[in-house]
């Protein structure tokens, strides 16, 4: 919804002669960047009157672009304040963003969406935003914020200069996404190495404590499941939602891993403590995922702590005979 007034322009503050404004021809000019996003027909209320708009290039105001048009008779612009309104209805649009054509421009906007991105050379006097609530937000720009005047004539403007100035002095919102389950799993994939690495550490430990000795092949399998939880995730998170997927997706992985250690190191114990280590490092990626500020410190804190418990978890082993030192005495 928008409301305003307009003055009747002087024609000797443009340099111009009562007599060659020809007020019969005069039109109001809607500039929408996308017209393909108007749900209903537009239908200007001009000084009490109705004015439907119509589609078209400005051949007045070329550097408006896209532009709808309503027709003003002469007795249309009587009086020296010509209030109007009107209501767009719009969709499928991703951000939303106001030109400051008046003198004074003032908005607000609210939405329940949750994640809004405010954007251009005003930002919001006021905002709010919160998941449940969504946001609102409101502007007050002067019409001396901006590079181009109020009024001017077709030949004391350069049009080329007046479109980029008209960019740069739009402002609005874009309505953010939050990641997607594509970019959620396109995050989760880039700690890959990172679980790999640290799964073949726990079970080459707990190896070396046992009497078993595995086969390369043995962690060949063991990394094939670890791959595998990605593209299951993925599959999972297309129907189910990316939280439920996550924990189908952990439980059966940890799940194949606890199992398969279980059998090859001959023993519940060993293999429980792979399956704890495993667990825990999902259950901290998933709260990396989530966490949208915090989520660069989580994971470098992450990925300190992980280092520390294994340099202190080896510290005694001797990596020549891949044998554990017993402690000194004394």
């Amino acid at each position: 919804s928008a409301s305003g007034w307009f003055a009747r322009p002087d024609p000797a503050a443009l340099g111009v002669k009562p007599e060659q404004i020809d007020w019969a021809h005069a039109q109001v000019l809607l500039p929408v960047a996308d017209p393909r996003g108007l749900q209903e027909r537009p239908v200007l209320r001009w000084a009490g009157r109705e004015r439907p708009f119509v589609p078209g290039p400005s051949a007045l105001v070329q550097s408006f672009g896209s532009t709808l048009q309503a027709a003003l008779a002469a007795g249309d612009l009587e009086g020296n304040r010509i209030p109007f309104s009107l209501t767009l209805a719009v969709r499928g649009s991703e951000a939303l963003n106001l030109l400051p054509l008046g003198d004074e421009t003032t908005a607000e906007l609210s939405s329940p969406w949750p994640h809004p991105s405010f954007a251009g050379a005003p930002l919001p006097r006021t905002r709010t935003a919160d998941s449940t609530h969504g946001f609102t937000a409101s502007w007050s720009v002067p019409y001396f914020g901006r590079m181009y005047p109020q009024r001017w004539r077709g030949d004391q403007i350069d049009v080329a200069m007046l479109g980029s100035q008209l960019e740069d002095s739009k402002f609005g919102v874009t309505l953010l996404r939050p990641a997607d389950p594509y970019q959620q799993t396109e995050r989760a994939v880039k700690y890959a190495v990172l679980f790999i690495l640290l799964t073949f550490t726990t079970v080459f430990v707990l190896e070396l404590l046992s009497p078993v000795r595995l086969h390369p092949m043995q962690y060949l399998l063991v990394g094939a499941a670890l791959c595998l939880f990605y593209l299951l995730l993925l599959a999972l998170a297309e129907h189910l939602g990316m939280g439920r997927a996550y924990a189908v997706a952990t439980a059966a992985t940890v799940s194949l891993v606890t199992l398969y250690t279980r059998a090859v190191l001959a023993g519940w114990a060993r293999a429980v403590a792979v399956g704890a280590v495993l667990a825990g490092l999902y259950g901290w990626l998933y709260t990396v995922l989530r966490a949208e500020d915090y989520a660069l410190l989580l994971g470098a804190l992450g990925l300190f702590a992980t280092l520390a418990v294994v340099m202190f978890l080896t510290r005694r082993l001797d990596w020549a005979t891949l044998r554990f030192r017993q402690p000194a005495v004394g």
